[in-house]
């Protein structure tokens, strides 16, 4: 529930779910919805009410969640089916061009030239600086190792 002295709910009763990112400001909101259509991430602002973002395989029994939001609608978490074998991988997806699909946060790092090593896999990122700039989360290997790690995007 989001409460203002003008405003009471942004998503009302009928759309059980978590909020658990904001920006700098309050006027971006994400998290975890469940609607017809699937458990998945959300983005919410008052002029574009709630859009479901759906999974990175597009698979609708897939889930996902956004843990963070930039001041410029740059939304990470992760997605995937974390009862299965196959885990999670972190997401990227900006709210600039609201109808792409989100994007692969390791596949977009290499391509911008970060040297993730093979084998290792972005599972989840966890939050987002307000410029965007930064962004952290959590990996794992082919050997199950794990550990944190940090990007700075230019």
């Amino acid at each position: 529930m989001r409460w203002t002295p003008s405003f009471d709910l942004f998503t009302g009763t009928t759309t059980p779910g978590e909020a658990t990112g904001v920006s700098s400001n309050g006027s971006k909101i994400v998290g975890q919805a469940a609607t017809l259509e699937g458990i998945h991430a959300f983005y919410y602002t008052d002029a574009s009410g709630l859009i479901s973002l759906g999974t990175l395989s597009g698979i609708p029994s897939d889930q996902s969640i956004a843990n963070g939001v930039s001041d410029k609608g740059k939304v990470i978490g992760w997605s995937g089916d974390p009862f299965s074998g196959n885990g999670s991988e972190a997401f990227i997806w900006n709210a600039a061009n609201p109808t792409a699909t989100m994007h692969s946060l390791r596949n977009t790092l290499k391509w911008a030239g970060a040297p993730i090593p093979h084998g290792v896999f972005l599972t989840n990122a966890l939050a987002i600086s307000a410029d965007g700039s930064t962004i952290v989360g959590t990996w794992q290997d082919v050997n199950f190792n794990q550990g944190t790690w940090l990007a700075h995007l230019k």
